[in-house]
């Protein structure tokens, strides 16, 4: 393939280099159509920003062995707990909490999905499998209120977040209306808050920026009845960058209403990924729905690191892979039992950023990032990838002073040309 030379264009804080860049086939993800956002209000990245959301319980199996700080379940939704009316069942979320206790992690339970019995719908059908008139409010909010306070009273001092219902812009999970919406996500903050002020209240986990039910929920009175905003981000055929437009448009709805303080966090953030080569029991291609992307282990690679990266550049709080051991959207096989390639990008970018601070980010006209961090003893870091997946070499400038650099996978070699290759995959220079 011909070569040519052109100059890196690099914002501030960056110096400007040149590189080599190949004429590669254009990518088929769409590029983000937004810059990165200025050094965020949460500029270190700390355990709490690594999450996972646990699709089923986790009684019987270890806690990820993964850096993760949050795992969220669904262990705690109202029909689970109580099935009956006054008929508890704790002993998945007992289980839970205690593994979360023992490996010094903590919980994020949701609140959401009425039982059948205090159902307003009773008898409207939602997602296969799940009771009758889940997807339906309470006839009774007081009945809420009852299993919103018996959780948090349980939990009291151990559990510190809770979420107010799961996609309520989804038909099989939300088909009430926005208003009594917010009646609920209201008597839960207030109650939630009376038991434990130190408890953080998330705002329902909304799907689509775009939703009306998102803007509806502002306007109707939701302002007040959440300490963080909460949404999903699923485009399973987009790369990572492409959550920076969402993003902004969050942060716009939030300066509309005067809530630009108000911290951001993507609850889920899943890619279908295929079964790693040690897995014991892979996952057959056919197993993935009509229609989606299936990673393969390489673009797991890049595409997880590059999600955890991205996000605190964007002023993300926390984000939460969905989900771990799940057998679709997993970067763990077997339930999590068995490591692939994707656990190991997992793994190895939450330790080169863990306890690192943010100092600024760039993205060029070819794609090409550059993220400067900051160890805790004041070195400054630099991770670079492309998100066109174009593939060149670049020329390390001198004051940059690196020495090595490692590869998501955790491979270490030492720098001697001071050139160093871009792709796709993240490089961390140090």
């Amino acid at each position: 393939m011909s070569k040519h030379f052109h100059c890196l264009g690099i914002i501030v804080l960056l110096v400007t280099g040149c590189v080599a860049n190949g004429n590669n086939s254009p990518s088929n993800q769409t590029s983000p159509p937004v810059s990165p956002a200025s050094p965020p209000t949460y500029p270190t990245y700390s355990l709490d920003y690594f999450g996972m959301t646990s699709q089923n319980d986790m009684g019987g199996r270890p806690w990820p062995d993964v850096p993760v700080g949050v795992l969220r379940t669904f262990d705690s939704i109202w029909f689970e707990v109580e099935p009956e009316k006054g008929t508890w069942t704790f002993s998945r979320l007992d289980s839970d909490v205690a593994l979360a206790q023992k490996s010094g992690g903590q919980i994020d339970l949701i609140l959401s999905s009425t039982p059948t019995w205090a159902s307003l719908q009773p008898t409207q059908p939602s997602y296969p499998g799940e009771p009758l008139g889940q997807a339906a409010g309470p006839a009774n909010i007081q009945d809420w209120i009852t299993y919103v306070q018996t959780i948090a009273t349980r939990y009291k001092g151990v559990v510190h977040d809770y979420e107010c219902w799961n996609e309520p812009d989804n038909i099989n999970s939300y088909t009430g209306t926005v208003e009594q919406l917010i009646a609920m996500c209201q008597a839960a903050h207030s109650t939630l808050k009376e038991i434990d002020p130190s408890i953080t209240f998330s705002s329902p986990a909304f799907m689509w920026w775009f939703s009306p039910l998102v803007e509806s929920y502002f306007s109707s009175g939701g302002i007040g009845s959440f300490d963080t905003l909460n949404f999903h981000y699923s485009r399973d055929c987009s790369n990572p960058e492409t959550l920076a437009p969402w993003v902004a448009n969050y942060k716009a709805l939030f300066a509309k209403y005067h809530l630009q303080s108000v911290p951001i966090w993507v609850s889920e953030f899943p890619y279908y990924v295929l079964s790693g080569p040690d897995a014991k029991w892979p996952e057959p291609a056919s197993a993935f729905p009509p229609g989606s992307c299936p990673l393969d282990m390489h673009t797991s690679q890049e595409y997880v690191a590059r999600m955890y990266i991205i996000g605190r550049t964007l002023g993300l709080y926390r984000i939460q892979w969905y989900a771990w051991a799940d057998h679709l959207s997993a970067i763990v096989d077997d339930a999590g039992e068995t490591d692939k390639p994707t656990t190991d990008a997992y793994r190895t970018v939450a330790n080169w950023l863990m306890n690192t601070a943010l100092v600024s980010s760039s993205r060029d006209a070819q794609g090409t990032w550059i993220v400067v961090i900051q160890t805790p003893g004041g070195n400054e870091e630099h991770i670079l990838w492309n998100d066109e997946e174009a593939t060149f070499t670049t020329a390390i400038p001198s004051t940059w002073n690196v020495q090595s650099a490692q590869d998501v996978a955790g491979i270490s070699y030492a720098i001697s040309s001071g050139n160093i290759p871009v792709s796709g995959m993240p490089v961390f220079l140090k």
